[in-house]
Formats: C-alpha cells, structure tokens, sequence
C-alpha cells in the first residue's frame, strides 16, 4: 500500500471501520514500527504541509490540505483566510491501488484528487464511481453510500470524520 500524508496521524480504528483481526495484527506491526519514531516522523511529514503526490500505476493521486470543501486551488488562491480547526495538523491519507483504475482512499481532514498518467497523461478523467463503505471480516467490500456532486466536484473532501472510499476513475 502507497501512503500519501502524514503517518502519524492516521485516523484511529473506530467501530464504524471493520477490520478482520488479520488485518488488524498487520496494522499493529507497522504502528510498531513507527512508535519509537512517532514524533520524528510527524515533524517530517508536517514540516511544510504542502500538497503530496503519489504516482501508481496511469495515475497520479494528490493529497492537499487546509482547503474549503468547495472550489479548485486557483480559486481558492483569492481567499486569504484558511478553514478553521486547520491551524495545526490533523489530516492525512492512505491510497492503494487495487486494479488498473480503482483505488482504497482512507484518511481525514484532507482532499485527494486523482489526475491521469502513463497512458492516462494528457486524457481527461472522471469519477466513475466513489463509494463509502468498509470490508466485512470475509474481505468482502460492503458499500455504504455513493459519494458524487460537491463531494467530488473539486476532488475527494475528506472532511474530520475518518472515511473509507473505493475509488472507480475512468478516462474519455
């Protein structure tokens, strides 16, 4: 899995997210991993909190923050004030590609936007379909709701509540 964002400030494991405890043992060893650098890493992932990009496959996923809900960057460059409850860090955001055009987006206080690359550059690109949902303790993907207009329009609005997408993009 490709993360995008601060490590360190992944969203909790509530009752809303299930999780088989597999999964569960495998996420407690990579926590492990980073206690004894908790701090250290949140001090490098939020030195600048700058938009962070990653690039799988024929696709690039940008993870921004301190954004309002609504409007592109350009737009959004005119208003000098930021969103309150952003003044100090507490987004970020886990992407893995699951096949060729979909995507597990997990995170928070943060937007993600997905643009095209590889034999996707230079194509535009759409949402096909963006579902909030969760796996059952089988792995099966269970759909909750069907995310679409102001959710989408300016990217993915991940807003405090820890959220977990599967993300269809589609070219034309």
């Amino acid at each position: 899995m490709k993360n995008i964002g601060h490590a360190a400030a992944l969203p909790p494991v509530t009752a809303k997210v299930r999780l088989a405890i597999g999964a569960l043992e495998a996420i407690a060893k990579v926590f492990a991993a980073f206690r004894p650098m908790e701090r250290l890493w949140a001090s490098w992932a939020f030195d600048d909190r700058k938009p962070q990009a990653i690039a799988p496959k024929n696709w690039k996923a940008t993870a921004s923050y301190r954004l309002w809900q609504l409007g592109d960057e350009q737009w959004l460059a005119t208003i000098k004030e930021k969103p309150p409850g952003t003044e100090t860090p507490s987004g970020g955001v886990a992407v893995a590609q699951i096949a060729d055009n979909e995507f597990i987006v997990v995170g928070q206080h943060a937007r993600v936007k997905f643009d095209g690359a590889g034999t996707n550059a230079d194509k535009p690109s759409t949402y096909g379909r963006v579902e909030e949902g969760h796996f059952d303790s089988a792995g099966r993907w269970v759909m909750e709701r069907n995310w679409n207009g102001d959710q989408v329009d300016s990217g993915l609005n991940l807003t405090g509540r820890p959220v977990v997408l599967k993300v269809r993009m589609g070219t034309y």
